[in-house]
């Protein structure tokens, strides 16, 4: 999981950063990010999501795991199945994820406002709970279900068809792993990108200075007002760059993981 981040990082600074930034392309705002900031910058904010993916990750996973074994045996489809596993396990991880992202957001865009002043997690972490108290860190948190409920259904049943699907192909567990995995992370990100715009809009209203907070429906109109559709899918590129060796090694860590697990108790 911290490996994850670590690696995955500079795709994200780079999307975040996309999504705020009005007419910016994926390579000028690369190119802007290293000129002003240097590599350094493609790591900002990576302290919150070091601490909560890990959780994130075995939440998400023991509690799809936990609703498909106690869905099955029903009469429902293994599509149904996963689906709804996927819906729960996702509106679990929902409670872990959104301050670490708040905190990530924060850091992320409050330097195109604070030109070249360097912000610590733990003091944007402190700034926030001062300023709006405890909930306050659950800014985003109605954008953040809309994206990990349905958008977790998606992943879970995209992962298990196309693994299915490629393992048929290829007579390859591992294969199907790998390719399962990619192609899950890909299509979560291509269909959550919408949703995830106006997630970041929510959380960086206040590093732009804005006094309230900015709901889900004036979020995604200014977004549309910067530059119609396409603008919900500003940062799309990092991110499926990012999703598919990302997703790809998580899975076949997890899938490893199981199996020798699986040997040990037997």
């Amino acid at each position: 999981g911290v490996s994850n981040v670590i690696v995955g990082m500079p795709f994200d600074v780079v999307k975040t950063r996309a999504q705020v930034t009005p007419n910016a392309s994926f390579p000028a705002v690369l190119s802007h990010i290293l000129q002003r900031e240097g590599p350094r910058g493609l790591w900002r904010g990576v302290a919150g999501p070091i601490v909560a993916y890990p959780l994130d990750v075995c939440i998400n996973m023991s509690v799809y795991a936990e609703m498909r074994r106690r869905m099955d045996g029903t009469d429902n489809k293994p599509f149904v199945v996963n689906a709804c596993a996927g819906a729960v396990s996702g509106t679990m991880i929902t409670a872990v994820t959104t301050p670490a992202e708040l905190v990530k957001t924060t850091l992320q865009t409050r330097k195109l406002q604070n030109g070249n002043k360097d912000v610590g997690p733990f003091n944007t972490l402190r700034a926030i709970v001062n300023a709006e108290g405890p909930l306050g860190l659950y800014r985003g948190f109605a954008a953040m279900l809309l994206r990990e409920v349905p958008g977790n259904a998606l992943f879970f049943v995209s992962y298990e068809e196309l693994k299915s699907l490629v393992r048929q192909m290829t007579n390859s567990e591992e294969t199907g792993v790998v390719v399962g995995g990619g192609c899950a992370g890909a299509v979560y990100w291509t269909a959550v990108m919408p949703v995830d715009a106006i997630k970041t809009r929510i959380q960086a209203a206040r590093c732009a200075g804005t006094s309230t907070t900015m709901g889900i429906f004036q979020a995604a109109q200014n977004v549309y007002r910067e530059g119609g559709l396409r603008a919900f899918f500003k940062g799309w590129v990092p991110a499926v760059a990012r999703a598919f060796p990302a997703n790809a090694a998580l899975f076949t860590v997890v899938e490893s993981t199981r199996d020798a697990l699986c040997s040990f108790n037997q």
